[in-house]
């Protein structure tokens, strides 16, 4: 702690202040897959289980209050941001007489990797009622893939100022495009972008004769969580000025290293370190298909039989598919 003599004796008025967020976070993902008409699907993900803000200035507040009881003097007022008027009384260090705060990078972790339920998009029949030749049929839709990535801190630090840092997608994840985001430790929020692709496909169907072949449009999604980490570091003093001189002086300064907690760690030099977390999170189609199902020829009043299936990369080069006999 610091001495500081005063120029002037002033009025000094009480303005403590206290801030903290607490916010429960859920990020809703949306990957978008279609033809003549498109199709959505929307997957819930839930990325943020009891997220947290800890709150730097409710616990200089709680120092601040063990310091009355200590000195058995009240305090007027405290400032850990070098805002307050009543700073113009005083002759102040040319050190910081406020706080400050500095976020790292982001440093990604190891990504877990999931696949959803295969999901039917679009259904279309096709049937041949000829006795004895085979029919090709052209079936081709315009599809849509839409991915989106998505941000969210779990853990942050209260702080008056924003805190944030611009974080690219992480190396694991393959995409034909930039794309990066200003991802905030000073708040329980999420972050998302999202990257579009749409491409055309065309397919030639050969139905043997006398059957039906159902046509469906199916799409599995990847999704992707990969936990991130921040490092914050804090230095500096915050002011403390009392209702009656303590040891000669009304305004002392405390180091921010003063402070302790659990989620404070000191690292020397005056300063103490914070670890902001949160996950990443991409969610996108990866495998698109077409699964064609044979049956008998179906008719009315009768139900399907001798049902064969096998599906279609739609990724592939194969641009024609039949059955591998007739019946």
């Amino acid at each position: 702690q610091m001495l500081i003599k005063r120029k002037r004796l002033n009025f000094l008025f009480c303005t403590r202040t206290s801030s903290g967020q607490n916010a429960a976070m859920s990020a809703t993902m949306l990957f978008l897959i279609g033809g003549s008409l498109l199709s959505s699907l929307v997957l819930q993900v839930v990325v943020a289980s009891n997220p947290l803000v800890f709150d730097l200035e409710a616990k200089i507040q709680e120092y601040v209050e063990k310091l009355e009881e200590k000195n058995n003097v009240g305090v007027a007022w405290w400032d850990m941001y070098g805002t307050n008027p009543e700073f113009r009384w005083y002759k102040l260090p040319k050190r910081p007489h406020k706080v400050l705060v500095k976020a790292g990078p982001i440093k990604y972790g190891e990504a877990k990797t999931r696949a959803t339920k295969p999901r039917v998009l679009h259904t279309e029949w096709i049937h041949n009622e000829q006795p004895s030749e085979a029919s090709r049929v052209t079936v081709q839709r315009y599809m849509q893939h839409e991915t989106q990535y998505t941000w969210t801190t779990q853990k942050g630090i209260g702080f008056k100022t924003e805190l944030s840092a611009t974080v690219p997608l992480p190396g694991s994840v393959s995409i034909t495009s930039t794309i990066s985001v200003a991802v905030s430790f000073t708040k329980t929020d999420s972050k998302v972008k999202t990257e579009s692709e749409e491409y055309f496909v065309k397919h030639v169907i050969t139905v043997p004769p006398r059957k039906s072949v159902k046509v469906e449009w199916v799409v599995t999604d990847i999704v992707q969580e990969i936990p991130w980490t921040a490092e914050i570091r804090a230095r500096g003093n915050f002011a403390v000025a009392y209702t009656r001189p303590v040891n000669g002086s009304i305004l002392w300064f405390h180091h921010i290293s003063k402070i302790q907690d659990p989620l404070l760690k000191p690292i020397g030099g005056g300063q103490v370190q914070f670890i902001s977390n949160g996950t990443f999170t991409s969610v996108g189609g990866s495998d698109t298909r077409l699964q064609l199902t044979q049956f008998d020829l179906i008719e009315e009043d009768k139900p399907q039989s001798n049902s064969t299936t096998y599906s279609i990369p739609l990724d592939s080069s194969a641009t024609e598919a039949s059955f591998p006999h007739s019946a």
